[in-house]
């Protein structure tokens, strides 16, 4: 039974009708009904993020036990294809879940690679990107985008383009993560063995090839809100990307809305969230997305 006092928006469970790999959402970025696709059940990621909002009995466990999962890409279709039906039809409203959504917001508005890891890591991401392709072709309205979820970590890898590209075709938009300015809020943060400066070279290479949306997550630490400086070398990451070439449609800002991994991680007010917002608006020139 869903809990009625909690916004939808923050009802993000990957479990839905006993599904492995598809559910849907009420997304506050997506302003809709996003039908993700996950592929990594296993929460298989090459980030261990304090603000991870993974739910389920992986949380903890996730930097030991990620794993390769097996992809049945019959049983993806064959998933992906009727959760779309139910949001077209419009059913999924008869979910207890789904019953609250507003009106302007039961409207598909993507395919989304997300789920509980990082996605392109997958051995199985080009094959799914196929089959997302097929079902986008076959049953979405044109208005309706497939999107990639990602940390950035892979775009330098040849198959991670080649999918990227199929993706692009389709109606594609990327939405990737920075959530730093400087290495050590980046190894604080994010906690991968990824180098922060592979992540901005893969940020640089893949914008100059495809326009792409950046997201990133303000918290406190221990109570601690970000300094002036981390905030400046954050903006000066964003200029260094367009300088180089890159194209940044926009900018998604945020601040922790479901349970963390780590308990000294805490949201943002909006006050503090709105200033960084029009802080990065005005001195990048970018457009800029809240979201409290």
């Amino acid at each position: 039974m869903s809990d009625p006092l909690v916004p939808l928006t923050q009802k993000h469970s990957r479990s839905f009708r006993q599904q492995k790999y598809v559910y849907p959402v009420v997304s506050r970025r997506s302003r809709g009904v996003s039908v993700g696709i996950n592929l990594s059940p296993g929460c298989l990621c090459n980030f261990l993020c304090a603000y991870c909002q993974v739910n389920g009995v992986y949380r903890r466990e996730r930097e030991n036990s990620g794993k390769p999962v097996s992809v049945d890409f019959r049983e993806l279709e064959a998933e992906l294809r009727k959760t779309v039906k139910t949001v077209l039809d419009g059913s999924l409203y008869d979910d207890p879940v789904f019953s609250q959504t507003p009106q302007e917001k039961r409207r598909l508005n993507d395919l989304a690679f997300s789920g509980d890891g990082e996605p392109s890591i997958s051995p199985a991401f080009y094959e799914a990107m196929q089959i997302a392709v097929k079902v986008h072709r076959e049953m979405c309205p044109e208005s309706v985008k497939i999107v990639l979820i990602t940390n950035a970590t892979t775009f330098h890898r040849a198959k991670v383009l080649e999918t990227l590209e199929l993706m692009m075709r389709h109606n594609g938009e990327i939405w990737a993560k920075l959530d730093a300015g400087t290495p050590d809020q980046y190894n604080r943060i994010n906690r991968s063995a990824v180098p922060y400066s592979v992540v901005l070279e893969n940020l640089e290479m893949v914008s100059r090839k495809f326009p792409i949306v950046i997201q990133s997550i303000f918290l406190r630490e221990n109570g601690v809100s970000p300094t002036e400086e981390e905030v400046a070398a954050y903006i000066r990451r964003l200029k260094q990307i367009t300088q180089s070439g890159g194209k940044i449609n926009r900018v998604q800002i945020y601040t922790v809305a479901r349970l963390t991994l780590e308990s000294w991680v805490q949201p943002l007010s909006e006050t503090e969230l709105n200033a960084i917002s029009h802080q990065v608006a005005t001195e990048t020139g970018l457009a800029v997305e809240t979201f409290c």
